[in-house]
């Protein structure tokens, strides 16, 4: 039978998780879903795509020093980071959180894997004859340089699968809401503290009222009782 993870919600709408949910949901992923694993193989998918990439850009730039590094930036990026959000947005949506935002990290995404695609094909096809110091090894090695950020970026995407966290993210969710439900706990505080006030002001003019009310009758009545009397002493004389 599965335990139930505690948790405490007070009145202030404050939820105090214990680490044991935490703990939990580390122990639910194998090894290569941990985030220090896929971290190294990020580094070291970066690091294989980096070295080709600097290699065609410092054969073909040579002399120009951030030409190159603004290359070879945007290759990481379309090849490494996009793939690894391309993997978050499929997951997201495996796991029913698709929507707006699930949509614009897909395609978002996807352009620059696309375009990153593209444009490397086109860059290393027309660069090939200098590219290389071996004429014969440029249409093969142009293949593999053109296959290989492919499959590394394949490998992200299936890492971007394996390390999302649909508990946190649920988590997180959740604490978005709560903290939606304090603000709003705190207007409907604002308003009941002003509708006290009103209630308070409402009660003191009808005591104040009340209160005018019973000195004015009193009065009268004494006014009436005095114009009686006047009017007795009169009638007898």
């Amino acid at each position: 039978m599965s335990k139930s993870i505690p948790f405490k919600v007070n009145a202030e709408l404050s939820v105090s998780v214990e680490s044991k949910l935490f703990n939990s949901i580390k122990n639910a992923h194998a090894w290569y879903t941990n985030k220090h694993v896929a971290k190294g193989g990020l580094f070291a998918l970066t690091a294989i795509d980096f070295i080709g990439f600097e290699q065609i850009a410092s054969a073909t730039m040579a002399e120009s020093f951030w030409n190159r590094v603004l290359i070879v930036a945007a290759f990481i990026i379309a090849f490494e980071v996009a793939p690894l959000y391309i993997g978050y947005a499929m997951c997201l949506k495996s796991y029913g959180f698709g929507g707006r935002m699930q949509k614009r990290i897909y395609w978002l995404s996807l352009l620059p894997f696309i375009l990153g695609i593209l444009a490397n094909a086109f860059y290393r096809w027309h660069t090939k004859d200098f590219a290389y110091d071996e004429p014969r090894l440029g249409i093969p090695m142009t293949f593999l340089m053109c296959i290989l950020p492919i499959i590394t970026s394949l490998v992200n995407i299936v890492m971007g699968c394996v390390s999302f966290n649909p508990l946190q993210y649920d988590i997180f969710k959740l604490t978005k809401k709560l903290r939606t439900l304090q603000l709003r706990k705190k207007q409907l505080e604002s308003y009941n503290d002003s509708a006290e006030e009103l209630k308070s002001l409402k009660e003191m003019s009808l005591t104040l009222e009340k209160e005018s009310y019973d000195n004015a009758l009193k009065e009268i009545k004494a006014e009436g009782e005095r114009l009686k009397n006047f009017i007795k002493i009169h009638s007898c004389k």
